[in-house]
């Protein structure tokens, strides 16, 4: 079994054969297997990788290719400017961000955050997370405003592998100044 998407570049990769055979993947002897097992770290590119594996007995006979496919995500994707409509009286307000293209943003967004603080904030630690929306939910209405009192936000995209759309980072770590 593998992992995937992955964060991690370097994989280790086992699986079972006959004894001495070579294990062979993008052309070249990866492992060999011994006491019936092999084990191999493979150094994936970015994005899609389709790994094919052989073994090779010692009288030159190759077995038919199996096949694992792992997702490297190692770009996060971008920033999110939202745009914020009052509604009502002034006690609700949308906040939208229908101009993110998930696709342009690496085309694997699972979900966003939206963040609210009193204070202008450029680090999620120093806002409160108010609201979780599924990847394609771009849009929300954020209720129980008191008027008269100022609240900034930011939404922020997360992908699969969990990086977030601000510098490549995770929950906790700085965001773009512009919130």
């Amino acid at each position: 079994p593998v992992t995937t998407p992955t964060t991690i570049q370097q994989q280790v990769l086992t699986g079972t054969g006959e004894n001495n055979a070579a294990i062979i993947c993008r052309g070249t002897v990866v492992a060999w297997v011994w006491n019936g097992v092999w084990s191999c770290n493979i150094e994936l590119d970015s994005g899609l990788n389709v790994l094919s594996f052989t073994a090779r007995d010692a009288a030159g006979n190759e077995s038919a290719a199996t096949s694992v496919e792992i997702f490297f995500d190692d770009i996060p994707p971008g920033p999110v400017s939202i745009v914020a409509q009052e509604e009502g009286r002034g006690t609700q307000m949308e906040l939208s961000w229908t101009n993110y293209d998930e696709l342009d943003n690496g085309g694997d967004i699972d979900h966003y955050i939206v963040y609210q603080a009193e204070q202008p904030f450029d680090n999620i630690a120093q806002a409160t997370a108010i609201l979780t929306n599924a990847a394609g939910w771009q849009r929300c209405v954020v209720t129980g405003l008191v008027r008269g009192t100022t609240s900034h936000y930011a939404a922020v995209a997360f992908d699969e592998a969990q990086f977030a759309g601000f510098q490549g980072s995770r929950p906790g770590d700085d965001l773009p100044d512009n919130i």
